[in-house]
Parts: C-alpha cells; structure tokens; sequence
C-alpha cells in the first residue's frame, strides 16, 4: 500500500472532522452552510473522529517503532516532547487570547486570571477548551497501553478480549458525560488503539491481504457506509430522512458507537483506495487536516465575533465566517503551529522564537508590549 495515500487520506479524514465542527457550530450560531442545510449536533461527530485518529496513528506509531516493552523508555522522551509542543503553545495562546477578549467584550470561556491557570493546568475545559485536556490525559496513559500492546503483538485474541471486555466494564463504572478529562472518554480512545493494533498486525502478518485490490475495495465501501452513518446522525439529516425530530445531542451520549464508528472509518480510510479516498487525498482536504487543529481553535473566536456584530452583505455570512477561520487558522498554522511541532529541541524552540520576535512587526512595533496596558484602561473605561 502506497505509504503517501495512507498518510493523506487519514490526514484529509481529520479535516473533514474539523470542518464538522466549523460547520456545525455554524449552525448554531445562525449561519447556515451550502443550502441553508442545518449541521449543528455534527460538531461532537467530528471530535470523536479526533479522538480515534490520535489514539490510531500515535499508538500505530508505537508499534512500528519499539520492538519489546523494555525499549518503550527509550522513546518516552521524544514522544512526551512531540506532543507537549504539538498541542500546548497554541493551546496556551488561545487561552490567553480568550482571557484578553473576556476582559473587553465581556465573559467569553475563560474570563478571569484563575480560570486561566485553571485552563492551563488542565483542571478545566470550558466551551471547546474541554477536548484539550481529555487529549493530554491520554498522551500519558497510552505508554502503559503500548506496552501491552507490544507484549501479546503476536497473540490477538488475548489483546481483542481483554480490551473490549475492560471497555464493557469502564462503560458501566463511567457513564457517557462530557467532562474535560480523559476517564469519561478512554473507551474511546482504547478503540482507536485497538484499530491501529489490528492494522499494524495484519500488515505483519498477512499483507498480502490487505494490499489485494478486493480488500481495498471492500474497505472504501466500508468507509463511504461510515461516513453517510456520520451525516444520518446528524440532527437535521435524521430528522428529514425519517420524520422524527430529535434533539441536537440525540447521539452524543454514544460514545462506544460512535467510538467504532470512527474506528473502522479511520481503518476503512488506511486500508482503501475508494471515493472517500480519492476525496480525502485532495489537495484541498489534505490543506484543511494541516490546519485542522489551528481551524478548531480559532474558529469559534470567528464565529462569537460574528453574532455580535451585523453584516449587510449580499451573500450568506456563513462563508464570510468560514473564509476568516481559514485565513486565521492558516496563519496560526504557519506562526504558531508549525515553528513548534518542528523543533527537535529546547534550545530550537529558542532559536526560533527569537527569530520570530526579530522579524515580527508587531514586535518591532512595540504593539504587543503596548496592548495589555490599553486593554486594562479600555476596561477600566467600560466599568465607569
């Protein structure tokens, strides 16, 4: 299987999950996608389809890399680096972005110094703030799954059994409920390794199968049935094609069925050379899963600044809203992102930070330095 295609259809798959969410929390701000079509409740889809693809690819990671249990020490260190500077530089900017608009225009998720240490210390997760610290719980739980993935590698049944019956029994301990840490959502988390556990063995063990154009084709049927399952679960879908009105978060509280779900769509997209291949590989999509995390950050900020202010303009503001979040999240992408999941290093870090500041105009311009302080009077001024 070509490695390349494999790489992007699961990269195109996670920015079809965070158009989900763009989407989605379109709708619920008012602003309809392509033919008014109400998405909101799709937002949750796409955040499981989230949660599989990192737990999939970082534990398939695992699996490729150490050899023994043993050996997984010698990568801990490479691996806790990666993800802390993966997630959390950009996680911190937005928070503090978030606290500095809560200070002008009023409460928005994090409004006060306390709930910013509370957000960074991941003791809280307010509005979309709640997937963070439910990813990095996982990071420091997924060594020890690792571990016992690499021990039975050879034995299947024994890894299938004792996972799935340990799902059978958190699900009963720990009923589905949407809290910013990771307990509430390791069943799901345990099914996305669970997959990769299985495409990693049948690669080993029998990849003459799955390189067979039938398998690959049975796959990407698979993958188009689990993606239409996707839109049929959506509120507005499920209500037109059947008649039955449901609540926006009719579905959300199956996190099992929408935890396999994800997996044998992230499986499906690894294995086949479908449409919904042909669809992720696009050039388009494979932009969108670059930007993706950065899409899922910033374009709520978009989305609360547009239902505070009016536009009169002659085409829906939906595509306004989208075209700003992609602008922002390609620049967030480009500033922020990219120049800290490069770094092989601390002393990288510095290097490049300190090129950042020297070739920033905000940063030349003295306009950062100077903002805070005409933030505190400009809320000062609003108070009186």
């Amino acid at each position: 299987m070509d490695t390349h295609n494999h790489l992007s259809g699961l990269t195109g798959l996670r920015g079809l999950a965070a158009l989900m969410v763009v989407f989605s929390h379109g709708s619920f701000h008012g602003m309809n996608a392509i033919g008014g079509v109400n998405l909101d409740g799709m937002g949750k889809l796409g955040v499981f389809i989230f949660f599989v693809l990192s737990s999939f690819l970082l534990t398939k990671g695992f699996l490729q890399r150490v050899a023994t249990p043993m050996a997984i020490k010698g990568s801990l260190g490479t691996y806790f680096f990666r993800r802390f500077m993966r997630i959390y530089p950009l996680y911190v900017l937005a928070i503090f972005v978030n606290y500095i608009i809560s200070l002008v225009v009023g409460s928005f998720y994090v409004d006060s110094l306390r709930s910013v240490a509370e957000h960074l210390l991941f003791l809280d997760g307010r509005g979309i703030f709640w997937t963070i610290p439910v990813e990095f719980g996982f990071y420091f739980l997924l060594p020890f799954i690792a571990v016992f993935f690499i021990a039975w590698r050879n034995r299947p049944v024994i890894v299938f059994s004792s996972i799935l019956g340990f799902i059978l029994v958190w699900q009963h301990i720990y009923e589905p409920g949407y809290y910013p840490t990771v307990i509430w959502f390791l069943s799901v988390f345990l099914l996305g390794s669970l997959a990769a556990f299985l495409h990693h063995y049948l690669a080993v063990n029998h990849a003459e199968l799955i390189v067979s154009d039938g398998f690959r084709r049975v796959a990407g049927v698979v993958a188009a049935v689990c993606v239409l399952v996707l839109l049929f679960m959506t509120p507005a879908v499920y209500s037109k094609v059947t008649g039955v009105t449901i609540d926006r978060d009719h579905f959300h509280y199956q996190f099992v069925l929408l935890g396999v779900i994800s997996s044998v769509l992230v499986l499906s997209v690894a294995w086949s050379s479908g449409a919904v291949n042909h669809f992720l590989e696009t050039r388009i999509m494979i932009y969108f899963g670059n930007i993706s995390y950065s899409l899922y950050i910033w374009h709520i900020y978009v989305a609360n600044t547009f239902k505070r202010i009016a536009l009169d303009i002659p085409i829906p503001k939906f595509y306004v809203y989208f075209l700003v979040s992609l602008v922002v999240a390609t620049l967030s992408y480009k500033w922020v992102e990219k120049p800290f999941f490069s770094a092989n290093s601390f002393a990288d870090i510095r290097t490049k930070f300190s090129l950042f500041l020297s070739r920033r105009w905000l940063f030349r311009s003295g306009l950062l330095t100077k903002l805070p302080r005409k933030l505190l009077l400009l809320r000062i001024h609003r108070t009186n």
